[in-house]
């Protein structure tokens, strides 16, 4: 059974189907006619059958029309940048076309050292907190760079389940190998040392730990540049610690109740140290001095 176009309901057709349809009958007149309306059928299978398959279609439809639609990809904005959060080059800074940014943007790309975070690039910059953060969620969304954690030597990290990843992927590997490559070594380290340090990774592990068990440095490796590459590459994770304040009449000092709207499990101590401007020694001791505050891991 034949079914032609003046039989075919259009009312429930799509509104981008009806503008195709109609862009196509306005521009092509043959189509416009009764009798070659059942072209319009199988001009929309063609339609959907290439978009389907390849995201775009070029199609055409008589001497003097010849439709382009492409299916553009649903772009989401990047989560917002944070006071603690490092950038760290996804590219190869060097070749940077600096031209191609805006001015803000060309004066703190010179403060991303991969170690640095937002609040202390603003400091050296001497730009407007708000005006680096947005800088660098553009360059996020441009995959010119990506955001990690602050790295400490009281840090804890835990491999993630990609760790397998980097055992079997050699060209991985080689990159790795590159990039925790301890500055002035004549030799590279060796992949098993690397692979040993991420998987002695875990709960209860500071990277000092880490250290002190097995000297990287001594293996040709630099630890900060390999935990670096592992939360570039989702290799591993950081262990952060939220503060959380529980009812209780104990006495404490002053500037440590001024420090309780931070305690409710929803701050962990980068951001608290970086809203407050302490160091996390000086706020583990003063969490310390109070019994009814927890922290918990996650």
């Amino acid at each position: 059974m034949t079914v032609s176009a003046s039989e075919v309901s259009w009312s429930c057709a799509p509104p981008i189907v009806l503008d195709v349809v109609y862009f196509v009958m306005s521009e092509n007149e043959a189509l416009s006619q009764e009798q070659n309306r059942e072209n319009i059928l199988q001009f929309l299978g063609t339609l959907m059958h290439q978009l389907n398959k390849y995201g775009y279609c070029s199609i055409r439809m008589g001497e003097s029309c010849t439709v382009h639609l492409k299916v553009a990809p649903k772009i989401y904005d990047p989560p917002p940048v944070q006071d603690q959060d490092v950038p760290v080059f996804l590219k190869d800074k060097q070749n940077l076309k600096l031209g191609h940014w805006d001015l803000t943007t060309q004066q703190i790309l010179s403060y991303i050292d991969g170690f640095k975070h937002v609040a202390k690039i603003a400091g050296e910059a001497d730009v407007e907190i708000n005006l680096v953060k947005s800088c660098l969620q553009n360059l996020v969304h441009y995959q010119v760079i990506k955001v990690i954690p602050i790295f400490q030597y009281s840090n804890v990290y835990t491999t993630r389940p990609d760790i397998q990843t980097l055992y079997t992927n050699k060209r991985l590997q080689e990159e790795c190998i590159k990039f925790v490559a301890k500055k002035g070594s004549l030799q590279p380290p060796n992949f098993r040392d690397i692979f040993l340090l991420y998987c002695s990774l875990g709960p209860g592990v500071t990277v000092k730990d880490i250290c002190s068990r097995f000297n990287p440095h001594a293996l040709k490796i630099d630890e900060r540049k390999l935990i670096q590459f592992g939360l570039m590459k989702g290799l591993v994770r950081r262990l952060q610690k939220y503060p959380i304040k529980f009812p209780g009449d104990v006495m404490t000092s002053v500037k440590l109740q001024q420090l309780y709207p931070w305690f409710n499990g929803r701050h962990s101590y980068d951001e608290i140290c970086s809203k407050t401007g302490l160091s996390h020694q000086d706020l583990e001791e003063k969490i310390e001095t109070d019994p009814s505050i927890v922290v918990s891991w996650k």
